[in-house]
């Protein structure tokens, strides 16, 4: 097994894991009984913080120059200790399950965003030679796919929760066995006696003409002295106030750039509701379609396929058929693309809300008041959600991608330019954990456990139960709501 794969297998064990990771949502409300709303803090808390972490996680590996091997084995580290303390939470009673699972979340995000940093340049740099880069690609795909097919089976089958976190505990044990067999040799390069004899040469005759050049400088500054010191006390003060005026113009492009990503935080808020309030619908149905059992674990499919072929089609269109030459029209398209993603997410919610509206308006039917004590499965098959699962992962794949390449066009302060994509994503995770606080504003708003404020205003029933009863219960139910968020209007105003 050459070096690639051996890095590779780590990527691998990570995209297993993910399966394990989409379920944690049902793990805190079914199996631990935790509310919906402290449940979607943490899964958005989770997040939003593996989104956000790269961004000083990368500061802090430039500036101390750890090696990416380094980096990569903390991360398998703690993303082994945390999926062992998920799995260990399993096997506890009630009172410590929410320690180790509070203990385990922190570690497995900070594993999955030193993975963001330092893993993929890791392979990168290990694909020296041609055959390696054959290897890894034929391999790597193939792998890939059975990783998948192999997490879609373990959720479809297994029902405990235990082997749901064991198997990914085990596989990250595994991979990182495999990648420490190689440790010694990553970052290493492997050359030919001749090469490292032409590498000798050079770097002597390099340090010849650095001496010579060192010596015709200082006799030139000798020759010139007298006309030196005249122009230094003439110049001196004007290099001081430029340089003190472009450090000053640089701190403020750099601020304007920084304060130029926080709208992305708006596309976070949308991002977050496939892990916890879809996730919550999707809990509500039937998931069976005759005798076939439909699995949770398919709608992280069609997200993940979404995510994946709707940047694909598109940005390859674009570089396939637009020539290089054509800068101007590719950043126009590249623009047109976050419009693309947009629409995506505009669709996904307005499906979402047709679906969610159907729902309540069956659970009304059966006369219940409150929707979120339903225990019972709702008379709907799971499938209705399977398209805006996949108009969120076409809307997460073509943002992502559209903001990377926006910004690789956009001129960006020189200091700025390696942390440019994380703080894009950094900031979309702000959204995730902007959705958190949106949660308990509203719930301290309207004095109600509810699951978002949209929700409460468009989702409600276009029918009116017909006895008198629930009619007038009804009303007072419509009144208190528009009254809180009268005071909510009111407060944000004031």
């Amino acid at each position: 097994m050459g070096s690639p794969l051996r890095v590779a297998v780590l990527g691998w064990s990570d995209t297993l894991a993910e399966y394990g990771l989409f379920l944690v949502m049902a793990y805190l409300t079914r199996e631990m009984e935790i509310n919906f709303r402290h449940a979607a803090a943490i899964v958005n808390l989770f997040w939003g913080f593996t989104a956000i972490l790269p961004v000083p996680i990368r500061f802090l590996r430039n500036r101390k120059r750890i090696p990416d091997r380094w980096m990569v084995l903390v991360s398998s580290l703690a993303y082994v200790l945390g999926l062992g303390f998920l799995f260990f939470s399993t096997l506890e009673p009630k009172d410590k399950k929410t320690t180790l699972v509070y203990a385990s979340l922190p570690l497995i995000s900070l594993a999955k965003s030193g993975y963001v940093v330092s893993l993929q340049k890791l392979i990168s740099d290990e694909m020296g030679s041609l055959v390696n880069s054959v290897i890894h690609c034929s391999v790597g795909i193939g792998v890939t796919f059975l990783v998948n097919i192999i997490g879609l089976t373990i959720s479809y089958l297994v029902k405990n929760w235990s082997t749901r976190f064991k198997v990914p505990t085990l596989c990250m044990v595994i991979a990182t066995l495999i990648f420490l067999t190689g440790f010694g040799s990553y970052g290493r390069e492997r050359t030919d006696f001749l090469t490292k004899l032409f590498d000798m040469v050079q770097k002597l005759l390099t340090k010849v003409i650095e001496f010579v050049s060192t010596v015709l400088d200082i006799v030139a500054k000798i020759a010139f002295c007298p006309l030196r010191l005249l122009c230094c006390c003439f110049a001196k003060k004007t290099q001081e106030q430029s340089q003190q005026s472009n450090a000053t113009i640089s701190r403020i492009e750099e601020t304007k750039f920084i304060i130029s990503l926080f709208p992305i935080c708006l596309l976070g808020l949308i991002s977050s509701l496939g892990n916890t309030y879809f996730l919550e619908q999707a809990y509500s149905m039937k998931q069976k379609i005759g005798f076939f059992k439909v699995p949770y674990v398919l709608l992280l499919s069609m997200y993940k396929l979404a995510n994946y072929l709707f940047p694909k089609l598109y940005f390859d269109t674009v570089d396939s058929y637009i020539p290089s030459c054509c800068t101007s029209l590719k950043k126009v398209l590249n623009r047109i693309g976050m419009a693309l993603s947009l629409l995506c997410a505009l669709l996904c919610c307005v499906i979402a809300a047709k679906v969610e509206r159907k729902r309540i308006d069956i659970i009304v039917n059966k006369n219940i008041c409150d929707p979120n004590k339903i225990t019972e499965p709702v008379d709907m098959s799971i499938l209705y959600l399977v398209p805006q699962f996949f108009l969120l992962g076409g809307f997460y794949g073509l943002a992502y991608e559209s903001i990377e390449r926006f910004l690789k066009d956009h001129q960006t302060p020189p200091s700025l330019k390696p942390y440019m994509v994380d703080s894009a994503i950094g900031v979309f995770g702000l959204g995730n954990i902007g959705s958190v606080f949106l949660v308990y504003l509203v719930y301290k708003f309207t004095s109600k456990q509810v699951w978002y404020l949209f929700v409460s205003i468009l989702y409600q029933p276009k029918e009116k139960p017909t006895t008198t009863s629930n009619q007038e219960g009804g009303e007072e139910q419509e009144e208190n709501l528009w009254n809180s968020l009268k005071k909510l209007a009111k407060k944000c105003l004031t």
